[in-house]
């Protein structure tokens, strides 16, 4: 006969084990449950934010930046800056992007110049002659009367490098365009920005000044490659407002810049004294030395990677203005620059890369009264520093 008590064990142990096998399946259910709520929300939430960084609507609800004032700070110019706010208050993103991309067309690339030049001076010769034409660069800036100049030069090929009055503030018009386009292209290389993105003009956009893109409708579409082409060439503020908006603001481009060059911060208000005299204050200010350490970081990439960047090149080369640094330079002479009025401040800016018998750049800020003086000054301070260069290879 079995005993009663171990029998009565064994079926309490057997009774136990049901209980906590149907404990361990319900706590699978709840967390196989509660699992799949979690996916749902996040799939849910997923979708949201896709719906809102890529909106089906061809007008869009993306995030915009105010539009106060241009970039230079005029009102309107011949190359007056691209335009958004002086205080920018929004980082807008991706949101202005449309799903659908377009075909950008095939373009003829523009192609530095082969130079087989050899210099024909000495080392010697060379360090005289540099030394006396930056005596000659002063003397020309200082004899200037109610003038005000800027003046830097980088040799891209043996690191010549000098400026005079380099580290004043200037109002640069849209010459800072190619930093901010060269930015740009700086996503387009990394992959977070495609040339062939749609973009929907908004309000918010529109500024006054130059460029076409300010009388389209509200809801037009353009393109990236396109927007890029109108702010080099044509000094688009509206098409250069679109950009700056898909990049994240002015300030958040800005603060790529300053890891480039930082001698007047574009976004911290700076005073100065202007070539009447007066005292002035504002922000979205650059300095010559600046601008040229731009056009050199443009040169640098575009040398790394011609491929990406050269869409830049091909605008740069074709910017339209026949004033500035290079005007009266032979025409076998390669010269890409981009200029800018800030006619409300009397400046004139150009900032070039020429190629020579070597690559250089050089950029010249006037502030004068005669816009016709300010740029004959360039034309003549750019072929002082081609003047010198031919002759070290003459």
């Amino acid at each position: 006969m079995k005993n009663p008590v171990t029998h009565s064990v064994y079926e309490a142990r057997t009774v136990q084990k049901k209980h906590q096998t149907r404990l361990i399946i319900l706590l699978a259910a709840v967390i196989l449950l509660l699992l799949g709520t979690i996916l749902f929300i996040r799939v849910t939430t997923m979708k949201e934010q896709i719906d809102e960084l890529y909106p089906t609507e061809a007008s869009g609800t993306e995030a915009s930046l105010p539009a106060e004032t241009s970039l230079s700070g005029e009102s309107s110019a011949e190359s007056s800056s691209a335009g958004v706010s002086g205080t920018d208050s929004s980082a807008a993103s991706s949101d202005a992007v449309s799903p659908t991309p377009t075909d950008v067309p095939a373009e003829s690339a523009v192609l530095i110049p082969e130079s087989a030049a050899i210099q024909t001076i000495s080392h010697k010769a060379r360090d005289s002659a540099y030394h006396d034409l930056q005596k000659s660069i002063q003397a020309l800036i200082d004899s200037q009367t109610g003038v005000r100049c800027g003046f830097y030069y980088i040799n891209l090929s043996n690191k010549e490098e000098f400026g005079y009055n380099d580290m004043e503030p200037f109002t640069p018009g849209s010459a800072i365009n190619l930093a901010f386009s060269t930015m740009l292209y700086d996503q387009v290389k990394s992959g977070s920005v495609s040339l062939s993105e749609v973009m929907s003009l908004e309000a918010a956009d529109i500024v006054a000044g130059s460029g076409t893109v300010q009388s389209m409708p509200v809801g037009t579409q353009l393109d990236i490659r396109r927007l890029s082409g109108l702010s080099m060439t044509d000094s688009d503020n509206t098409a250069t407002s679109m950009l700056l908006r898909r990049l994240g603001g002015i300030d958040a481009v800005n603060a790529n810049l300053k890891l480039i060059s930082d001698i007047i911060d574009f976004r911290t208000s700076t005073t100065y004294t202007d070539y009447a005299g007066a005292q002035r204050s504002g922000l979205n200010r650059t300095s010559a030395q600046d601008l040229a350490k731009y056009t050199e970081y443009f040169y640098t990439q575009y040398s790394s990677d011609p491929a990406a960047y050269q869409p830049l090149f091909n605008d740069l080369a074709n910017s339209g203005a026949a004033w500035g640094i290079g005007s009266s330079l032979p025409s076998d002479v390669l010269v890409c620059h981009k200029t800018g009025t800030a006619s409300d401040f009397g400046c004139e800016t150009d900032t070039a890369l020429v190629f020579a018998e070597e690559p250089i750049v050089i950029c010249v800020m006037v502030e004068g009264a005669d816009p016709a003086v300010s740029r004959a000054l360039q034309q003549q301070l750019g072929t002082m520093v081609y003047d010198y260069l031919h002759a070290c290879y003459s």
